[in-house]
């Protein structure tokens, strides 16, 4: 369903078997034969930092103002909003809230109860033999899936580390206050990655080099809410993008944008609309990604990386 999902939105790919992607990458992979391989040509890798570095300097040209060191502590709605900071209180008439695995007690305040769980992250990076291998013109960034496992395991090459791979799952712990993330325990998963590499790689090292640590905030289905407050709408809210929002980040700024001035939205936001929690749906329970209504998050989530490999 993935290639069919590409193909009706014109995106270059090509299928592949695993023997077949062994002999494009003949250094560095070990997969078995029977695994489905979907390349995406087009794809690529954001550089994280810089994309931040880049946002940032476009926002302040344009009129922005940030302010670091401004912790919110509150925000009191109203036809005029006040938001309150460890600082200074500020006021507007509209307020966008994009606080990560801080929005669900950010909005507790507003009297909107979320269903955001926060969950800590292994960031991993490993050793390899030959690193010149591993780079981003030698290899491609990845996503396993296999339907039958829980996990799903993404890769990055050599980039942020000299001489290190970036290999780890996607899924991780959940913590009840990101604020104390450093001192809530977490699920070693290290162990499962380094089975995983073993399995699938030549060349890399059975143990990470280096552990750390992010945090996602997931939603019981996996989509993201993009939608006005149900009682204040002049509070939009962009939350719960479970580990798969930040290359999304533009769009997600459009249609948060429309959103708070009025304007027709951009894109089908249904799938999207806090509304949906009021009839439950597991995590994992969405068995036809393809029919998502914003194929700019349902369907790109996989062109945004050079390699899928689904398991049968």
């Amino acid at each position: 369903r993935f290639s069919s999902a590409l193909q009706s939105n014109n995106v270059r790919h090509k299928i592949m078997t695993g023997r077949e992607a062994n002999k494009i990458y003949s250094n560095q992979l070990k997969l078995p034969d029977e695994y489905m391989c979907i390349f995406a040509e087009d794809a690529g890798m954001i550089r994280a930092a810089h994309a931040v570095a880049i946002l940032q300097e476009l926002f302040v040209r344009y009129g922005g103002k940030l302010l670091d060191n401004h912790r919110v502590t509150g925000i009191i709605p109203g036809d005029v909003i006040t938001v309150q900071t460890n600082k200074e209180s500020f006021r507007a008439k509209k307020v966008i809230i994009t606080a990560g695995a801080w929005t669900g007690k950010l909005v507790e305040g507003t009297g909107l109860t979320l269903p955001l769980q926060p969950e800590k992250i292994e960031a991993l990076y490993w050793s390899v033999i030959n690193p010149d291998v591993f780079t981003p013109d030698s290899f491609p960034t990845f996503l396993y899936i296999n339907e039958d496992e829980y996990f799903e395991f993404y890769g990055l090459p050599i980039d942020e580390y000299h001489g290190l791979l970036r290999i780890g799952c996607h899924y991780g712990s959940k913590i009840s206050d990101p604020e104390k993330r450093d001192n809530e325990p977490h699920n070693n998963r290290s162990q499962l990655v380094s089975q995983f590499i073993q399995k699938h790689f030549k060349g890399v090292d059975a143990k990470p080099a280096v552990m750390e640590f992010c945090m996602l905030t997931l939603t019981p289905d996996s989509y993201p809410i993009m939608d006005r407050h149900p009682v204040h709408h002049n509070i939009i809210i962009g939350a719960g993008f479970s580990g798969k929002g930040f290359k999304f980040a533009p769009v997600v700024g459009k249609i948060l944008s429309d959103l708070a001035f009025g304007h027709p939205p951009s894109h089908d936001l249904s799938p999207f609309k806090i509304d949906r929690f009021k009839v439950a749906r597991s995590r994992l329970g969405i068995k036809d990604w393809t029919k998502m209504n914003l194929i700019d998050y349902a369907i790109l989530i996989y062109v945004l990386y050079h390699v899928s490999i689904v398991s049968t």
